[in-house]
């Protein structure tokens, strides 16, 4: 249903990436989030790294630049 109600869909890593495939049937563009980020290429599960705060704040740079994207 999410793939007819939204226009994008974001995903984090590979591992979702193919659960969504699987899944996918609709207009939603399917697009990892790290196409919006800046000097990175993945963003890392905080689970096994620790490394939350560095996460929130990718995660926080590509929602950003994505809203930039959606407006220009």
């Amino acid at each position: 249903e999410d793939f007819s109600r939204f226009d994008y869909i974001l995903y984090m890593d590979a591992s979702n990436k193919r659960w969504l495939s699987y899944y996918q049937k609709g207009k939603a563009a399917v697009r990892p989030l790290y196409d919006f980020g800046e000097g990175f290429h993945e963003i890392e599960d905080p689970w096994y790294s620790g490394r939350y705060a560095l996460v929130v704040d990718q995660i926080q740079t590509c929602l950003e630049n994505f809203l930039d994207y959606l407006i220009s």
